[in-house]
């Protein structure tokens, strides 16, 4: 009886992952397995809506050293013998960054490997031809996000702006509707931060989009500053977002979304994000993801956060007529097998075992034509 019912089991909780109430969700065994986040893998997206999504893709870098960037961790491995290299190495602040700096082979195998399941994850949306609006966060230049695009994505427009991140990574854009005039980055005027702190941030990217029926979507792709750095770095970045959003046109259709950084604990105490989007956005998974644990996991504190987010103006749900988002649409996009752990959590990208896609999981949502 106890093999039948294990081969049962077996059968069956893959099918369960991801449809667990938040405290099965969040308890770990004997065995530290534990069963990921709520997601809607068979949301069917309607044949003339369109999909937006946002996704954390960790660390797409090529294996060419940009000048001015701090990239040498993502090098071929003999590219990496210099004393110049190793030096530089030596010089980070933790093991595991010094380790990876001296040791990894961020060889052409391992680069074309990264581009393939970051492809696989975002073409899980629309029966393989991914989302309409897709923003992107941790790319480290034109060239790679091409790269990307050519892995069966061909998106028209294609929008990534360097910014001056030393790390060397960026917010970008791509998308099936046609561009508006040209996008923006706009930098975060931080005040009372110190330099070295303000040189590992990435400005807020702003590009519209024309809709098909003529209306034009703005959108704003953000990676705030990370946990570790001030809270109050994060209140800055959120403060000029909504400064941004404030200088359009009221009846302007506007989504923001991307990598905000705010940890569960941060927010617990700090109450950042309902205190910013108050009356100015709606947030995708407060109103329609309330079982769901996060998009990250930080095992240190067995904490799940919602680091990534969509946002969108209330002009987007209070319409009779034009675009509209549909809520029920909001939705994990984990479905593909190598974007969840061994323990159910995000797969983040194992370079020596070529396993794994990202730290974070996706977020999608819909919109919708109404007549």
């Amino acid at each position: 009886m106890r093999k039948f019912y294990f081969f049962i089991t077996f059968l069956i909780l893959p099918f369960f992952i991801g449809c667990q109430s938040p405290d099965s969700a969040l308890k770990k065994n004997k065995s530290s397995e534990y069963l990921g986040l709520e997601y809607k893998s068979d949301w069917q997206t309607q044949k003339d809506d369109l999909v937006f999504m946002a996704f954390n893709v960790e660390n797409l870098f090529d294996n060419q050293h940009d000048k001015g960037k701090s990239d040498e961790t993502y090098l071929p491995l003999p590219k990496k013998q210099s004393k110049a290299h190793k030096k530089k190495c030596e010089k980070m602040a933790q093991k595991k960054w010094r380790h990876q700096c001296l040791a990894w082979d961020w060889s052409d195998k391992v680069v074309e490997h990264k581009l393939s399941v970051v492809a696989e994850s975002i073409r899980q949306i629309k029966n393989g031809l991914g989302p309409d609006i897709l923003v992107l966060e941790e790319v480290e230049n034109k060239g790679i996000l091409k790269r990307l695009n050519q892995k069966g994505l061909h998106y028209p427009t294609v929008v990534l702006i360097e910014g001056a991140d030393k790390r060397g990574i960026d917010v970008a854009l791509m998308s099936r509707l046609p561009l508006v005039g040209s996008a923006s980055l706009h930098p975060i005027p931080f005040k009372g931060i110190e330099k070295a702190k303000v040189e590992d941030t990435r400005g807020i990217l702003q590009a519209t989009l024309k809709l098909p029926n003529g209306e034009k979507l703005t959108v704003f792709g953000v990676h705030f500053p990370a946990p570790f750095h001030p809270t109050m770095m994060r209140e800055q970045a959120f403060e000029h977002l909504n400064r941004l959003k404030s200088r359009l046109p009221k009846d302007q259709l506007v989504m923001a979304a991307g990598d905000f950084n705010v940890p569960k604990r941060e927010d617990e105490k700090e109450n950042i994000v309902d205190r910013q989007t108050k009356e100015m956005w709606i947030v995708g998974h407060k109103v329609m993801c309330q079982t769901c644990p996060g998009t990250t996991y930080y095992e240190p504190y067995d904490s799940w956060s919602f680091l990534d987010m969509i946002l969108w103006s209330p002009v987007l749900e209070n319409k009779e007529k034009g675009w509209v988002v549909l809520r029920d649409s909001f939705r994990m996009a984990n479905a593909y097998k190598e974007q969840v752990s061994k323990t159910g959590g995000p797969n983040s990208y194992e370079m020596e075992t070529l396993s794994g896609v990202s730290d974070h999981w996706p977020l999608a949502v819909d919109l919708h034509l109404k007549k």
